[in-house]
């Protein structure tokens, strides 16, 4: 069994992607009087260890002259199955070595996310963001870090000051008139996201995303107008971020979540850098480590001290979640109960627009999810039902994730008929309403914590009922 090496380690430090890497790598072959190229796949082999030898001889010259490191100390990982590297055989090398030729849409990137957080260097980052996008960016591959590289965005927003100087000097004028477009624009897309997915909506957010970058780099505007486009292009990036996400691409949307906080940092608007930071968090206790969504969501906490009380209600649920996810009860507990304070308190006419999921019934579904991780079936099954009957007809998605993970809860119970029926259910509400493949996965976990059940008659049911519409989601 491989495991991750040393090169997978440093590579994440850096925050690189393959396209950094490659470009790296080549001018590193380059120095050393070497024509080479790496490819997507071997690139990933490189880093997950999975080897049979060690690479040519002059790829491991360019590893070298990149890191500075031997190669067998690049390619090492620790103690296990695997085999060490410094124990691969060493091939024979051919007489040549061609160099492979990459698709023309998958051109190495350039180095524009290590650009200043700037007005002008994060314009950079969102053109270069926008034209990769719309150039099929699903081809290429990310790599999603997690540990110091995981907080190294959310430390330097929270460090740097803000670029207050954000007008622009193009012919064309725009004016504040065009942000409030805009913003009505978001809302429209934010509460379609709630409605049907926001996978489905990701060529309409990448265009909208496209115009207002066309927009800060072209038009003439004031500083103040500046920055509302810059949060407006935070919000879309964020949107294009949980698009990626919901599609299962966590890669593309940690990418685009660090794009969306460096827009927001010039936006000098606090509130959404740190929402985005809370969504940042979500994605890391779900699908990463928990313990970077705690270093992520105590920053937006730290940057957001006096934020109004749904938004610090928001921030303690994330906090609780990834506290429970790390099995600390105690100090989920604590945060759960910062939650019921804060949303006690009730909306104010200080809550950015976004907020308006932040309700009891969404904060209530959140704790339930955490004392799911926790193993409290019991408290589970009743935030979950609470949370659902709140609901309404509304968040069709939180609703069949809910009922996904109140049949988890009763499935811990050892409750087989009432897990299946409300399993069952949420499959029904995604298959009619909602486009989340990230829900569906869900719904397949529990399918999956049900099989070692499947001598059960009402086991057996399940799958038969749903097999069609779990092949089709």
């Amino acid at each position: 069994m491989s495991q991750p090496t040393l090169l997978k380690q440093l590579v994440g430090e850096r925050h690189w992607a393959y396209w950094d890497f490659r470009k790296r790598y080549r001018s590193a072959a380059t120095k050393i009087g070497y024509n080479l190229d790496v490819s997507e796949r071997q690139y990933g082999r490189w880093l997950a260890g999975k080897l049979k030898s060690l690479p040519h001889p002059s790829a491991c010259q360019a590893l070298e002259e990149m890191f500075g490191l031997p190669v067998e100390t690049l390619l090492s990982w620790a103690p296990g199955d695997a085999t060490p590297a410094a124990a691969l055989p060493i091939p024979n090398p051919p007489s040549s070595l061609p160099v492979t030729p990459l698709r023309e849409a998958e051109q190495a990137l350039p180095d524009s996310i290590d650009l200043p957080w700037t007005h002008r260097g994060i314009i950079a980052v969102l053109d270069e963001t926008v034209s990769n996008t719309l150039a099929n960016t699903n081809r290429r591959t990310f790599v999603l870090v997690t540990g110091a590289a995981a907080s190294a965005p959310a430390a330097a927003w929270l460090r740097k000051d803000p670029d207050l100087a954000t007008a622009g000097f193009g012919q064309r004028r725009v004016s504040a008139q065009t942000v409030a477009a805009l913003e009505k624009r978001l809302d429209q897309l934010r509460r379609l996201d709630d409605e049907v997915g926001v996978v489905g909506l990701l060529p309409c957010v990448v265009g909208d995303l496209a115009f207002v970058v066309s927009v800060l780099k072209d038009a003439n505007y004031a500083e103040s107008t500046g920055r509302g486009l810059h949060d407006c292009a935070a919000e879309l990036a964020r949107l294009a971020g949980w698009a990626h996400y919901e599609a299962g691409r966590d890669d593309l949307a940690q990418h685009f979540f660090e794009v969306a906080l460096r827009a927001s940092h010039t936006a000098n608007n606090w509130l959404t850098g740190g929402h985005i930071l809370a969504v940042m968090a979500l994605q890391a206790y779900n699908v990463g480590d928990p313990r970077d969504a705690i270093a992520l969501i105590e920053t937006a906490q730290a940057g957001c001290r006096d934020a109004p009380p749904v938004v610090r209600a928001l921030f303690a649920s994330r906090l609780a979640r990834a506290h429970a996810e790390s099995g600390n009860q105690s100090l989920a507990l604590t945060a759960l109960n910062e939650v019921a304070e804060l949303i006690a308190l009730g909306p104010t006419e200080d809550d950015p627009a976004w907020a308006y999921y932040v309700t009891p019934a969404g904060m209530r579904g959140q704790a339930a999810s955490c004392y799911l991780a926790l193993g409290d079936y019991d408290r589970a099954e009743i935030a979950y039902t609470e949370a659902l009957l709140d609901y309404g007809d509304g968040f069709p998605r939180d609703q069949a994730v809910a009922l996904s993970r109140l049949a988890r809860a009763y499935l811990g119970r050892h409750e087989l008929d009432q897990a299946c029926a409300t399993a069952q259910r949420a499959v029904r509400l995604l298959a009619e309403n909602v486009d989340s493949p990230r829900s569906n996965e869900i719904v397949r976990d529990f399918s999956n914590r049900l099989r070692p059940h499947s001598g059960s008659r009402l086991v057996r049911d399940f799958f038969e009922e749903t097999r069609e519409l779990l092949a089709t989601n």
